[in-house]
């Protein structure tokens, strides 16, 4: 990176283009945003979250995707619903079955809960 009045020069091997120091100075700190962004989140996801607030927020994203109506981010986060399901049951935890499967409402995808729920005596919970 070179300068050349009031403008940065940047390029590669035979490019060079003048580029704002503006766009240059808010570049940067679009970078220095997501690099804390980032610090913040590693904090987050190092912290483990209790099975119920894990549950909720699985139905609160599949729900905001659903409404979005970006159908591959709700079916990912069904996929890992269907992942979390059996450790919620194996924890004694089958009101977080029913929550899923109530809060989801994607009842015809959410099938196998009704299963899961039937083979650790919880169905009477819905």
């Amino acid at each position: 990176v070179g300068l050349v009045a009031g403008e940065a020069v940047a390029g590669g091997v035979g490019h060079a283009f003048a580029v704002p120091f503006e766009f240059v100075d808010e570049r940067a700190a679009q970078q220095r945003r997501r690099r804390a962004e980032l610090r913040v989140a590693r904090k987050v996801v190092d912290r483990p979250l209790s099975l119920a607030c894990e549950c909720e927020l699985l139905v609160a994203a599949y729900r905001c995707f659903d409404a979005a109506g970006d159908a591959e981010a709700a079916a990912s986060l069904l996929a890992r619903a269907r992942e979390r399901a059996p450790l919620y049951a194996r924890r004694g935890q089958p009101r977080l079955l029913v929550r899923l499967y109530a809060g989801c409402g994607a009842y015809a995808q959410t099938r196998w809960l009704l299963d899961l729920l039937v083979r650790h005596d919880a169905f009477e919970l819905l």
